[in-house]
């Protein structure tokens, strides 16, 4: 799809608050609001956007969060696909990605305890462990979002999109709201108050609390990367020698990098995870390259993944 500069302001947009008022949308790309309505529908019905929605921190109401890698072997397509459905016939998968390199999938779960998540994995295992090469299932510490790194961007904002050990409380309409805004950032304050069973004005009360507790940190627009030009990689890197202050001087720099979008804090898994966009391959060698040239004496090794086929994404 052919785009144009108010098409990547508007994106960039998006990317920092898909919730925001059309009216503020309007003077920040100077169009009028039915124009910015008409470029949203455009970039939805195209599959650019592909939804818009809450970031929910499901740790900060007291969900665990647990990351599973998985190599595949002697694995026909059709009995990949079985596998795949399987996983995602569990409500508590959040997300799930094909990749190419090491690992085959990567899933993020969550669950209430350890032990809910230990009954599925044996499960998972019973009836695809001889399928299964290998295995690496952590847990997460945080998960941090940047915002993406598309034309015209300048500035590195970041919400957090998962943090361990919170005991934040829900009562049900909160439960409504957020799963709400979750599926649709901008559903309007009426139907919240509709799914939730108040007032509008107690719904925007309860939004505001649940976004001052920390438990909805911001609202983003889901895209598909491919349509826009971009690749979409993990990055995993195994450090030696370091120090604290060096392994911090080290995810300052990557923190920075405007291809950066998650940072994956993660108890279990590798010393540092990242997932980044970019143009082509060459970009990802020339930041690899780079990387590599800044820090080493810290970066024993590094793995990249090429995710290539999204199953699905969703924060709660």
């Amino acid at each position: 799809m052919k785009l144009d500069q108010k098409d990547w302001s508007l994106l960039r947009a998006l990317d920092e608050d898909s919730r925001q008022p059309y009216v503020r949308l309007a003077k920040r790309l100077r169009l009028s609001k039915d124009a910015v309505i008409y470029r949203i529908r455009r970039l939805e019905k195209e599959g650019v956007v592909r939804g818009l929605h809450a970031v929910v921190d499901a740790g900060r109401i007291g969900m665990l969060g647990f990351r599973l890698l998985l190599k595949f072997t002697h694995l026909t397509p059709e009995r990949e696909a079985e596998a795949i459905a399987f996983l995602l016939a569990n409500e508590h998968l959040r997300w799930a990605v094909s990749a190419e390199g090491k690992w085959d999938l990567n899933t993020y779960f969550l669950y209430r305890t350890a032990e809910e998540m230990y009954a599925f994995y044996e499960e998972l295992f019973r009836r695809y462990g001889n399928n299964v090469e290998e295995r690496n299932l952590a847990i997460y510490v945080r998960l941090e979002y940047f915002n993406r790194g598309f034309p015209g961007a300048n500035e590195r904002k970041s919400v957090v999109a998962y943090s361990i050990g919170g005991q934040e409380r829900l009562d049900k309409e909160d439960e409504a709201i957020l799963h709400a805004v979750e599926r649709d950032a901008r559903t309007s304050a009426l139907e919240l108050g509709r799914q939730a069973g108040v007032t509008a004005v107690t719904a925007i009360r309860k939004l505001r609390s649940l976004e001052e507790r920390g438990i909805i940190t911001g609202y983003r627009a889901v895209f598909d990367l491919e349509k826009l030009g971009y690749l979409y990689y993990k990055l995993h890197v195994m450090l030696f020698e370091t120090t604290p202050e060096r392994t911090q001087g080290l995810r300052n720099y990557l923190r920075m990098q405007p291809a950066i979008v998650y940072e994956d804090v993660i108890m279990g898994g590798f010393d540092l995870e990242y997932e980044l966009q970019v143009r082509s391959v060459a970009e990802l060698r020339a930041f690899i390259s780079e990387l590599r040239a800044r820090f080493a004496d810290i970066i024993k090794d590094h793995e990249v993944l090429n995710y290539y086929g999204e199953h699905r994404l969703s924060f709660l």
